[in-house]
C-alpha cells in the first residue's frame, strides 16, 4: 500500500518523496470512493509530514480533498485533522 511505502521512504529519509505519494493517494480518485477509516491513517501522516516540510499548500489541497470526501460521513474527523494541523504548525514555532 502507499502508505506503507511512504513510511519506508521516511525511514530512509526521503521525506520529500514520501509525501508525494501520499499527496497522491490523498487527492486520487479511487482514495474518494474508499471508506474513512482507511484514509484517516494516512491524512495522519501526510499532515505530520506537510508541517515538517513546510508544505503549506500541499496540505491545503489535501484536507480540502480529505474535506469533500469525509463530509457526507463523518464531518468530526475533518475536525480533528485540522486542529492536528493547527497544533503541529504551533507546535514547530515553538508556542506549544
Amino acid at each position: 500500500m502507499r502508505s506503507q511505502r511512504a513510511q519506508e521512504l521516511i525511514a530512509v529519509e526521503q521525506s520529500p518523496a514520501a509525501l508525494t505519494i501520499l499527496h497522491e493517494h490523498v487527492t486520487s480518485k479511487r482514495s474518494r470512493s474508499s471508506p474513512i477509516s482507511s484514509l484517516e491513517p494516512v491524512m495522519l501522516q501526510f499532515v505530520e509530514l506537510c508541517v515538517d516540510l513546510k508544505k503549506g499548500k500541499l496540505a491545503k489541497d489535501g484536507l480540502y480533498q480529505y474535506k469533500n470526501t469525509a463530509q457526507n460521513t463523518n464531518v468530526g474527523t475533518i475536525e480533528v485533522r485540522t486542529h492536528l494541523f493547527a497544533y503541529l504548525i504551533l507546535a514547530n514555532m515553538g508556542i506549544f
